[in-house]
Formats: structure tokens, C-alpha cells, sequence
């Protein structure tokens, strides 16, 4: 949940009008799309509606550092692939000149985990996602050619996004990139 108002009244023929400010890191890929809830009652009867509100979260925000006394991990969750397609569009490889490949140095090792959504057998989705981790790993070795990239193909079976959504299933055809540099001593 993000954010929760409750306890508003207002009159017949009246309409109200809630603003919501979201922060940056109140917002994570498990909260999209916004979902809201709203239930209304008078004297004789409760209107309850449940939707969802598209949300466009492309940011550089969304890469994450992670510290650890030896190494520094970069994620990125950036790439998305079309439906049944382990294709590496122009845009994703835009993606990866622009955010990933700036922070790869000599010493850089990089993890990369391919996902799908739910959607097909077990065993086609876990070659699918293998696909997309080794797109995505032959485009980095054209820019670098003597990096060291280790890929997994995680099929459906750990769902990254609500999958019982369309934007879910649509979210869960990526793959996230962990650049793992060593610190220097």
C-alpha cells in the first residue's frame, strides 16, 4: 500500500477531490500500477470500486547500489522484451549504452537474470527467459568484449510482478542486470 485515506465525508451532488503526494521511494515496481480502492455508503447503499491507474516509472532511480565492504552492486531493471520475444530492441539497447555500460570497469563482473510472465508451459519460459539474459549479454559483450557475465534464466517461476494484471505480465518480461565491481584496496 502507498497511501491510505479514509473517514472523508461529503454532501449529496458534491464531488471531493483527494491529492496524493508520492515521493520518489514511496513508489517500488510492486506498486504499479496504482491500484485504488474507494467505498462510498449513504443511509441505503455502498458503492464499492476497485481499478487501477497506469503509471510511466522510467527512471535512473531505478538503479539500486548495494554496498558491501568489498564490492559494489549496481541493479538495473530497465530492459523489457514484446510478448514471446527474446528480441533486444534499439530502446533497450539505448538503455544499456546509456545506464549499464558506463558502469562496467575491468574488474566488473555481471549477473544477469531473464524473466517472463506466467503465461506458457514451465520449460518454454525458462528457455525463453534464458534467451533474453543471452540477448542482453551479447549486446554488453559488443561494447565489452572482455567482461566476465554470468546469465540465468528464471522463466515464470519467481514472479517479479502481479501476473493476474495485464501491466504485471507486460513488467514481467525483463531482465534485471547486477554489475558487480570489486572495491579497490
Amino acid at each position: 500500500m502507498v497511501k491510505k485515506t479514509e473517514g472523508t465525508e461529503i454532501k449529496i451532488d458534491s464531488t471531493i477531490e483527494i491529492n496524493w503526494d508520492i515521493m520518489i521511494n514511496d513508489l517500488m515496481p510492486s506498486n504499479i500500477p496504482l491500484e485504488y480502492h474507494i467505498v462510498a455508503t449513504n443511509e441505503d447503499t455502498t458503492a464499492d470500486y476497485t481499478g487501477y491507474i497506469s503509471v510511466d516509472h522510467s527512471s535512473i532511480i531505478q538503479k539500486r547500489s548495494i554496498e558491501q565492504p568489498d564490492y559494489s552492486i549496481f541493479k538495473y531493471s530497465l530492459v523489457l522484451f514484446d510478448f514471446d520475444s527474446p528480441t533486444l530492441t534499439a530502446q533497450n539497447r539505448n538503455i544499456i549504452d546509456k545506464f549499464i555500460v558506463p558502469n562496467i570497469n575491468f574488474a566488473s563482473t555481471i549477473d544477469i537474470y531473464g524473466y517472463t510472465d506466467r503465461i506458457g508451459n514451465r520449460q518454454y519460459n525458462e528457455k525463453l527467459s534464458h534467451q533474453r539474459a543471452m540477448a542482453v549479454s551479447d549486446y554488453i559483450k559488443t561494447k565489452n568484449r572482455n567482461v566476465k557475465i554470468n546469465v540465468y534464466g528464471m522463466g515464470n517461476e519467481e514472479e517479479i510482478f502481479d501476473n493476474d494484471l495485464p501491466v504485471g505480465r507486460q513488467l514481467s518480461r525483463t531482465v534485471q542486470i547486477f554489475v558487480i565491481t570489486p572495491k579497490k584496496q
